[in-house]
C-alpha cells in the first residue's frame, strides 16, 4: 500500500468533520477516519496510519492512552529533554484534539438572559434564557426580535405562546411584508405595521441607547431611511448598490455614494430620492457611546490608514466626535426626514434629568445653575 500524507492543514479538517461516537477518547485515530472515509480505496488498511506524519503518529499514540488526567498524567509529563521536547508537544497536541473533536457543531441556538443586549430591557429575575434573534437583516446586537417587541415592549401579550398566536394571524408586518417568526429580527429604521389596530412605528434609538419605539402615520410608514454601505459593479456591467438593511438595489442613481443616506419606498420596492454625506446636514449617532443622539455634521476629519472622525454639534450646541460609520444621514439640513424620537437626541445632564423628574412629580429639585459639579 503507498504511504500517505496529509498536511497539517488536511489533518485539522479531518478532526473538524470527525464524530466519535462514544465520550471517552480510546479510538485510534485511524479507526476513526476509516468510518468517515470507508468508500475511499486508499483507507483499505489500517497500516497507513503507521507511515503518515509525525502529527498522526503523535495523535493515534495520545487518542489510545487517553486525555490527561490525574491518573495517567505520568504517561504524558516525562522528565524534559533539551534536544527533544515531546512532554510540551503531547500535551498540546492532546488538548487541541480535545477541543477539535468535543466541540459542538453549527452555529449557536441559544441566549442567556444576561448576555442579551442592553438595549432589550430584559430583567434579569424571569428566567434564565432569551430568545436568540434570527440571522437576517440587522446583526444580533444591533436587533430586537418581535418576541420581545410586542409582549415586553408594546405590552400585545404577557406570554410567548400569545404572542406566537399574534402572528400566526398574520397580523403583524416589517417594512410591509408578513413576518410570523417569533425571533425575526427588526432593527434600526424598520417600520412595524399593525393593520388591524392602524398603528405603526417606527424603531429608533433614545439617547441612552435603548430601542425607542416611535409611532408614526400610516403616510410616513410607506417609506423608510437607509445607508449606502457599497457600492460596485456586477456583472454584464450592472450597478449594485448595498443598504444597510441587507438590500440590493440595482441602477442605483450615479450621484449615489457610500456613506449616503437614500429614501426607500416600500410599497414600489425602489428609492426615490437621497441624501448625501456632508457638512451641514442632520444625523443621528447609531453606534459608540453617543449612540441616538442626534445633531448637525460640522466636519469629517479623514486618516489614511485608520477611521475617520465625524465631528457632531446638537440643537443646544454641545459637540462631540465619533466614528464615521457610526453616522447615519437623517435629514438635509436641520429639516429629518422622519419622525425623531422622545427628546430629539438631545443628551442631558445627570442633575437636569434630575429636576425635569423632580418638575414632573411636583417637588421643587435642585437647580442645575446652582450646583457645583
Amino acid at each position: 500500500m503507498p504511504s500517505v500524507t496529509l498536511s497539517p492543514h488536511v489533518f485539522k479538517t479531518f478532526l473538524l468533520l470527525v464524530k466519535v461516537p462514544s465520550p471517552s477518547f480510546h479510538y485510534p485515530l485511524a479507526t476513526v477516519l476509516e468510518r468517515l472515509f470507508w468508500r475511499s480505496s486508499q483507507l483499505g488498511t489500517r497500516d497507513w496510519a503507521t507511515k503518515a506524519p509525525t502529527p498522526l503518529k503523535l495523535a493515534c499514540k495520545l487518542l489510545k492512552k487517553g486525555p490527561p488526567t490525574k491518573k495517567n498524567k505520568k504517561h504524558h509529563c516525562k522528565k524534559k529533554k533539551k534536544k527533544k521536547k515531546k512532554d510540551s508537544v503531547d500535551w498540546f497536541v492532546c488538548g487541541y484534539l480535545y477541543i477539535l473533536i468535543k466541540m459542538p457543531r453549527g452555529p449557536r441556538k441559544h441566549l442567556k438572559r444576561l448576555n442579551a443586549p442592553r438595549n432589550w430591557m430584559l430583567d434579569k429575575l424571569s428566567g434564565k434564557w432569551a430568545p436568540r434573534p434570527r440571522t437576517g437583516p440587522h446583526k444580533l446586537r444591533e436587533s430586537i426580535p418581535l418576541l420581545i417587541l410586542l409582549r415586553n415592549r408594546l405590552k400585545y401579550a404577557l406570554t410567548a405562546r400569545e404572542v406566537i398566536q399574534i402572528l400566526h394571524q398574520r397580523l403583524i408586518k416589517v417594512d410591509g411584508k408578513v413576518r410570523t417568526d417569533q425571533k425575526y429580527p427588526a432593527g434600526f429604521m424598520d417600520v412595524v405595521s399593525i393593520e388591524k389596530t392602524n398603528e405603526y412605528f417606527r424603531l429608533m434609538y433614545d439617547v441612552k441607547g435603548r430601542f425607542a419605539i416611535k409611532p408614526i402615520s400610516q403616510t410616513e410608514a410607506d417609506y423608510k431611511l437607509a445607508r449606502v454601505r457599497k457600492i460596485w459593479k456586477g456583472k454584464n456591467g450592472v450597478i449594485f448598490a448595498a443598504l444597510s438593511d441587507s438590500r440590493v438595489v440595482r441602477y442605483p442613481d450615479p450621484l449615489i455614494k457610500p456613506h449616503d443616506t437614500v429614501k426607500y419606498n416600500l410599497k414600489e420596492g425602489k428609492i426615490t430620492s437621497f441624501v448625501p454625506f456632508e457638512a451641514g446636514n442632520l444625523s443621528m449617532i447609531i453606534g459608540g457611546r453617543n449612540l441616538g443622539r442626534i445633531g448637525v455634521i460640522v466636519k469629517r476629519e479623514r486618516h489614511l490608514g485608520g477611521f475617520d472622525i465625524v465631528h457632531v454639534k446638537d440643537a443646544i450646541g454641545h459637540t462631540f466626535a465619533t466614528r464615521l460609520q457610526n453616522v447615519f444621514v437623517i435629514g438635509k439640513g436641520t429639516k429629518p426626514l422622519v419622525s425623531l424620537p422622545l427628546g430629539h437626541g438631545i443628551r442631558k445632564t445627570i442633575l437636569e434629568e434630575l429636576s425635569i423628574r423632580h418638575k414632573r412629580l411636583g417637588n421643587k429639585g435642585p437647580n442645575p445653575a446652582e450646583v457645583s459639579v
